[in-house]
């Protein structure tokens, strides 16, 4: 006699997979130029994930469950984006310098105390290399992520499930 074994679903895989998509179409529209759409598609994505993890569940989720599912969608997406903010910032240094000059500039317009905004500035410039900005990146969209994966669970967890229709009528 031969027994199956049931694994449990696990929402890494749905995660990795649509984490991987949204990263790719939000740098794809973020070279366009065109950042709010790029945040869009971030914030759609995670709900993508968590209605996908609940399709797999076959209609029914936990709250954790589908919190869970979006984060994790959110965390490999950010993973993506690090990877190539970091190795964007490596091959290319200027990038991280235009950066820093265009705060500078910015900062130079705010009616600061004096000498406060070039103090900041020369920290920055020290502090930010490209393994820290990518450790930006990560917990700036991780965070971002688990407070819209928040919203989202309820929204997914009280949704009904897709309707069956009824073959003996």
């Amino acid at each position: 006699m031969e027994t199956s074994r049931v694994l449990p679903v696990s929402p890494t895989r749905t995660a990795m997979t649509v984490g991987a998509y949204c990263a790719a179409l939000m740098l794809v529209i973020s070279s366009l130029g065109w950042q709010i759409l790029g945040w869009c598609v971030f914030v759609g994505g995670i709900y993508w994930g968590m209605k996908r993890f609940k399709n797999e569940m076959e209609g029914t989720i936990a709250w954790f469950g589908a919190w869970n599912a979006g984060f994790q969608t959110a965390f490999f997406a950010s993973l993506i984006l690090a990877f190539v903010s970091y190795m964007t910032t490596k091959l290319e240094p200027s990038l991280m310098v235009t950066m820093l000059d265009a705060v500078e500039q910015q900062m130079s317009t705010m009616e600061l105390p004096s000498g406060l905004a070039e103090k900041a500035i020369l920290q920055w410039r020290e502090i930010l290399t490209p393994t820290t900005f990518a450790a930006i990146t990560i917990f700036m969209y991780s965070a971002i992520g688990c407070f819209a994966s928040i919203i989202y669970a309820f929204i997914i967890c009280h949704s009904k499930p897709a309707q069956i229709e009824d073959l003996r009528t």
